[in-house]
């Protein structure tokens, strides 16, 4: 039996960036290989990133890092060294962000799943540090109101909070337009993250932050101390893949149809079944199901992987206390159709004998 993977955030075969990868690194200088580079990053890849979101924004205010990884730990490191004890963290949380505020001893960690509910402490947290996504949550798919974006950049603003803000699905929205980030409403109180991993190849360890330039000034340093400066030859395919700004148009027609495809699939085998619903996303490359109070996510899990092939995430990783909400997410691109559809078929069967 093959083994199908809902696991990992990994893209799979997608036509159009192999095209266009395969056409950037044809592109690649090898002479830039021979020297060492700007810590910040290239002046032009800066340049092309600032341009992807305008609003007057320049390479001043962009760094580049290895991968978004990297850009949360330098950042963490940063904040943590300025006296910063207090972190706000909104959970289910990205599991790099929790491993790396795990290391701290210092911090007080507080989660919180529902704004509303920790609303209060967020607007009294002057010298406290949000991390949230905004934008196509991973896992849960969801996006922020314009009205609580804009509660918490002015919140931000009036307490002098940090907000950091880790988007990495920004550009694969699958309505008309991409959604405003808090960033732009709050640029001198929040930090923003995000990278080529979701829009051009994980492997490609390319990541960034856009801040103010007295925040991209105090990265630097950390930046230096871990790897002096980004891969160039991965810089050099990201800022000739922007180029060719109409393949993200392209690639989110893509993803949107695979996200068709996969509601779709979950809807024919479930037939309305109680037991394990999901959500529709509006970006991103993920679906967030849940397990009904009759069925053991974790159970589902092991039947699936042991008697299936099938690999589900686990959701505790995503988690500070290492519980578990009885959720999986489902990546519904890295597969083909056929295999997508065996996938949940498979799911489906594993959810059934859980149940019993």
């Amino acid at each position: 039996m093959n083994v199908i993977s809902f696991a990992s955030g990994s893209l799979g075969r997608v036509p159009v960036l192999e095209r266009v990868l395969q056409q950037s690194l044809a592109e690649v200088d090898p002479a830039m290989l021979l020297a060492y580079a700007e810590p910040t990053g290239l002046p032009e890849l800066r340049r092309g990133i600032a341009g992807l979101y305008g609003h007057g924004l320049t390479e001043e205010s962009v760094t580049i890092t290895s991968s978004a990884q990297q850009a949360l730990g330098i950042i963490f490191d940063a904040l943590a060294q300025e006296g910063k004890d207090t972190f706000f963290v909104q959970e289910p949380a990205y599991f790099g962000a929790i491993r790396i505020l795990k290391k701290y001893e210092c911090p007080q960690v507080i989660p919180f799943e529902d704004l509303e509910a920790i609303d209060y402490k967020i607007r009294t947290a002057a010298a406290g540090v949000v991390y949230l996504t905004s934008n196509f949550h991973n896992p849960t798919g969801e996006t922020l109101s314009q009205e609580w974006k804009r509660e918490l950049a002015t919140t931000a603003k009036e307490n002098g909070f940090v907000l950091i803000e880790d988007n990495p699905h920004d550009f694969l929205y699958f309505g008309e337009e991409r959604p405003t980030n808090i960033f732009e409403l709050a640029p001198k109180n929040a930090i923003y993250i995000s990278g080529f991993s979701k829009i051009l190849g994980p492997g490609l360890r390319i990541g960034y932050v856009i801040a103010d330039k007295e925040t991209i000034a105090k990265l630097k340093s950390g930046k230096i101390s871990q790897d002096i400066f980004t891969s160039t030859i991965g810089q050099q395919v990201c800022l000739s893949s922007l180029r060719q700004s109409e393949y993200l148009d392209e690639l989110r027609a893509y993803f949107r149809c695979k996200r068709n495809f996969a509601l779709h699939c979950l809807e024919e085998q479930f037939q309305g079944e109680d037991g394990f619903a999901w959500n529709r996303p509006q970006g991103g490359i993920f679906i967030l199901g849940q397990f009904s109070h009759e069925i053991d996510g974790e159970g589902v899990a092991k039947i699936a992987r042991e008697k299936y092939g099938l690999l589900l995430e686990k959701d505790k990783y995503m988690y500070s206390n290492g519980k578990s909400r009885n959720t999986t997410r489902i990546n519904f691109v890295q597969n083909p159709d056929d295999m997508f559809r065996e996938g949940i078929a498979r799911l489906h069967k594993a959810c059934k004998e859980a149940k019993r």
